[in-house]
């Protein structure tokens, strides 16, 4: 199952940027792509089909519109086993920028968009996901757009059957999929669309608005010539500061999964930064939330994970966040591998646990009781 994950790491990274591709070359944006610079139920004024907004020069290639750049980040949110691309723009009158028209990048904290700035994903589902370079079912293209600085709203276009364009979506709504799945089994699985509101259950205030687009996930090698992410970035006028490859070097940088070089917990806990830390942190405003910081930033002493008092622990006795050598005690392993409950680890946006983070999860928490 790992060697799965990688080859996936693998295809997304080649995804991420097309050959021939100039990464992040900037070139004059409209705030918002032109797209309206705020969303209500109906989604009033926003274009009806994804081939009617200024994003792609041709939807059914996915090729990008000038500004709108790919990128690549280290450890992917996982979506059920989806293969994603995705692209950003920041909205500019060319050069030189003004500070408005920069990324205010931090180490350790969210970074800063210039309002109007544009996200965009697009999910693609493999057949075979042992073979995730194989036929893909285009799923959905999700728009993400920062309206001032922690606030973003997102739509979600939905891609026909037949792949010949997709259509914007008011409200959620559900699919059932079939593929086989890590282990070559016919599986059935629930593809979930979110509507606008369900977006920012998870991109929240507290969160920076943005998840993924930060120093640790950006902070990696890209294209032919593995340039690093935040240099090139720099180099072509995005962020409000230059930065050197010596120091990316020594910035904070999320590992994989399948990252030999990366012990069991730096993997581990990158993986629970990218895809719990938005909800898990002190900023968080809900209280069960709080008591947990998963921020890679964070120290692991410092984090309520280990040994960490559980603030329900689900009726398991004795239990704890993780409990050294006792993967039945440990509450969080419990949640992560639960779907369609409400003590479910995400609650939104996956319909089946992640097979490899499960397994590593076990893995270390078995470990720690030597560590301990």
């Amino acid at each position: 199952m790992i060697l799965g994950r990688g080859v996936c790491l693998v295809v997304l990274a080649a995804l991420a940027l097309r050959v021939g591709e100039e990464p992040f070359e900037r070139a004059p944006v409209r705030p918002f792509f032109g797209l309206p610079p705020a969303v209500d139920d109906e989604c009033t004024g926003f274009p009806q089909l994804l081939s009617q907004t200024a994003l792609f020069k041709d939807p059914t290639t996915l090729q990008p519109a000038a500004g709108l750049s790919a990128y690549a980040v280290n450890q992917p949110l996982w979506s059920d086993g989806a293969v994603k691309q995705r692209w950003l723009a920041v909205p500019n009158d060319g050069a030189p920028y003004t500070a408005a028209e920069h990324i205010v990048a931090d180490p350790e904290r969210a970074w800063t968009f210039p309002r109007g700035t544009v996200f965009v994903k697009h999910f693609a589902m493999p057949k075979d996901l042992r073979h995730p370079d194989g036929p893909l079912r285009r799923l959905e293209t999700r728009v993400l757009a920062v309206r001032r600085a922690g606030e973003v709203y997102g739509v979600t276009y939905r891609w026909r059957p037949d792949g010949s364009d997709a259509e914007l979506l008011t409200d959620s709504a559900k699919e059932d999929l079939q593929f086989l799945d890590e282990a070559g089994q016919a599986s059935m699985m629930t593809w979930n669309y979110p509507s606008p509101a369900q977006c920012l259950s998870c991109h929240t205030r507290e969160s920076g608005g943005v998840l993924g687009v930060n120093t640790r996930q950006l902070n990696r090698a890209i294209g032919a010539g593995g340039e690093n992410q935040l240099v090139l970035l720099g180099e072509h006028g995005w962020l409000a500061m230059v930065v050197s490859a010596e120091q990316a070097a020594a910035m904070p940088r999320l590992r994989s999964l399948d990252d030999a070089e990366a012990d069991l917990p730096t993997r581990l806990r990158s993986y629970l930064d990218a895809n719990c830390s938005g909800c898990h942190q002190p900023a968080s405003r809900v209280g069960d939330h709080a008591f947990l910081d998963l921020r890679f930033v964070t120290p692991l002493a410092q984090q309520g994970l280990v040994d960490g008092e559980a603030h329900n622990a689900l009726g398991i006795e004795h239990g704890r966040v993780l409990a050294p050598g006792h993967p039945e005690r440990s509450v969080m392993l419990d949640r992560v591998t639960r779907r369609g409950d409400p003590f479910a680890m995400p609650p939104l946006g996956s319909g089946r646990p992640d097979p490899v983070f499960t397994a590593q999860l076990r893995l270390w928490i078995e470990g720690l009781a030597a560590a301990k």
